[in-house]
């Protein structure tokens, strides 16, 4: 009675490490399915190259510098209402008639006693001018597009600060993520090895079985 009892025992011992040897194969095989969808392989970059490459593909600051350029335009602009006007303009005409002996053209003075059949006429004329007072108008104009200028390069500045900043915070982010990588490298390899000992266990206790 006591050795069939001993044997019924025995027998339920070895079913019940079988049961628990196969779940922990799978639960094991299932750790090693998961794992590698969380380990890629990526291209390194340093701190100043990840920088780098934001400023030169974020759009933000693209439009921020066409903004800083077009207020550098309109301060230079501003100053046209100081600065001295020169203008310069020229006029040709030609009038035709019959052919005629002798004529007089009126732009030119001249007098011909030549058979003519046609008159040309030209003028021309250049002014210089220049703003002394408008009540002010100009000196407001000037400080408005220097005040733009100054918000616009304060944006710009700023845009730049703020990719900086979001580079770094990602760039120390992803060494965080690097460094749980590489436990979960080693959990990887701890897994592997479990995963062998348990199948050789659970060959061994089928053997033994049999």
């Amino acid at each position: 009675m006591d050795i069939w009892f001993g044997r019924i025992c025995g027998n339920w011992r070895s079913s019940f490490r079988h049961v628990w040897i196969r779940k922990d194969i799978t639960i094991i095989k299932r750790l090693l399915f998961l794992i590698p969808f969380t380990i890629g392989i990526s291209q390194s970059y340093s701190l100043g190259e990840a920088i780098e490459i934001a400023l030169e593909n974020k759009e933000a600051l693209k439009t921020s510098a066409l903004d800083l350029q077009s207020s550098r335009q309109g301060v230079k602009g501003s100053y046209s209402r100081i600065l001295p006007s020169l203008r310069f303009s020229g006029n040709m005409s030609e009038s035709r008639f019959p052919v005629q002996t002798g004529g007089y053209n009126e732009t030119t003075g001249e007098i011909t006693l030549d058979k003519i059949s046609s008159l040309t006429s030209s003028s021309s004329s250049i002014s210089l001018s220049q703003n002394i007072y408008d009540g002010g108008v100009w000196w407001n104009t000037i400080r408005q597009a220097k005040n733009s200028f100054r918000i616009a390069e304060q944006f710009d500045r700023q845009v730049i600060t703020n990719i900086i900043r979001n580079v770094h915070s990602a760039y120390f982010n992803y060494l965080k993520a690097s460094q749980l990588l590489d436990v979960a490298r080693s959990n990887l390899m701890s897994s592997q090895q479990q995963l062998a000992l348990a199948e050789q266990k659970y060959e061994l206790g089928s053997a033994k079985k049999t």
